[in-house]
């Protein structure tokens, strides 16, 4: 320890490096792993402050040399340690404590860069997010969570070869990341009316959705995903996505707004489609009109849905259908409005 620091007040970084690297062997790293343990356990507090200010010497050792680069060098011309990621860290941190924000960035990158399929690697994905943030480069804290969510995605390698307890580390930081991702290109969508922020927004609405189907938080993401669509004029696959949102998912509060809404959308493709498919896709659209009626009976618009049903039956000649539709207007409590009674007593008739 003392010849780290004499080495150091010398300005010979690189030799003190090698006596405070060596004391961290001998005194801290755990004979069987070589990783550090954990400072809360069976630890002085002297030695606490000694491997604390061992590490805080090392990192200013390494920013008055070259940085993140050169701790890259270091470890490539010496020893790998297990605990490799708690000196970048410790780097990391002091340029945060300096408001380097751009090098404490670029050495959390540095240690993913060198170490892609280390357990920790995500969380350094997210550091260099919120340092990012924290500096407010709203451009280059896009990309970083992007990165992310590329790299650590449910369906990535470095997610199949990871075990169960980073898994759930992980996953936390993923929904986090693509729900600010779909939120913040979907509010771009909105705003500049550009294809290519809908088109970004609805691959990370995706891809949260199929990454927690489970998560009480799905269902609403899938109705924004909905919206979404909607917005963009992409009706069908909005309707498909309002279907989702209506019959896929355990009780929640968008269930009977989404199941309305796919209606309204399916109504807006058939307006698209030429005369001579519109009649094929309209039997469609009466039965998805039934799924909602059955399904949210005590909805708002249950009876002009009804109704309308009910009309749509009997043009289409299935005078049975139509007139249980009519019957089920007309019994209904509190009583439909007048008009709508009207139309389903005339079909009936």
């Amino acid at each position: 320890y003392k010849h780290g620091w004499t080495e150091f007040k010398r300005s010979r970084y690189e030799e003190g490096l090698h006596s405070f690297f060596d004391l961290l062997d001998i005194k801290f790293a755990d004979p069987d792993t070589g990783e550090i343990r954990d400072t809360n356990q069976n630890i002085s507090r002297g030695d606490r402050e000694v491997m604390q200010d061992s590490f805080r010497v090392i990192s200013l050792s390494f920013s008055y040399l070259d940085g993140p680069r050169s701790v890259d060098e270091y470890f490539k011309n010496n020893p790998y340690r297990p605990y490799t990621f708690r000196v970048y860290r410790h780097l990391g941190n002091l340029y945060m404590k300096q408001e380097r924000i751009r090098d404490a960035a670029d050495t959390y990158n540095a240690f993913v860069r060198s170490k892609p399929d280390h357990r920790m690697a995500p969380d350094f994905q997210s550091e260099v997010i919120n340092a990012y943030k924290k500096g407010g480069f709203l451009s280059l804290t896009l990309k970083a969570k992007e990165e992310f969510a590329d790299k650590y995605n449910k369906k990535s390698r470095y997610w199949q070869v990871q075990s169960e307890q980073d898994r759930e580390r992980i996953a936390k930081q993923l929904q986090l990341h693509l729900a600010d991702l779909a939120k913040h290109y979907h509010a771009q969508s909105q705003k500049t009316k550009k294809p290519q922020f809908g088109t970004q927004a609805a691959r990370w609405y995706r891809m949260y959705i199929e990454s927690f189907p489970k998560d009480p938080k799905t269902p609403g993401m899938n109705f924004l995903l909905a919206e979404l669509l909607f917005e963009t004029k992409a009706y069908l696959q909005a309707a498909q996505e309002y279907e989702n949102t209506a019959y896929n998912y355990d009780e929640h509060a968008k269930r009977s707004e989404a199941g309305y809404a796919a209606l309204l959308a399916f109504k807006e493709h058939e307006k698209t489609l030429p005369a001579s498919q519109r009649t094929a896709f309209h039997v469609r659209t009466i039965e998805n009109n039934i799924r909602f009626v059955d399904t949210f009976t005590t909805h708002q618009y249950v009876a002009p849905v009804t109704t309308s049903i009910a009309e749509d039956l009997y043009k289409s000649n299935q005078l049975d259908r139509a007139e249980t539709f009519a019957k089920r207007v007309i019994a209904m409590q509190p009583p439909a409005k007048a008009e709508l009674r009207r139309t389903a007593w005339t079909v009936q008739a």
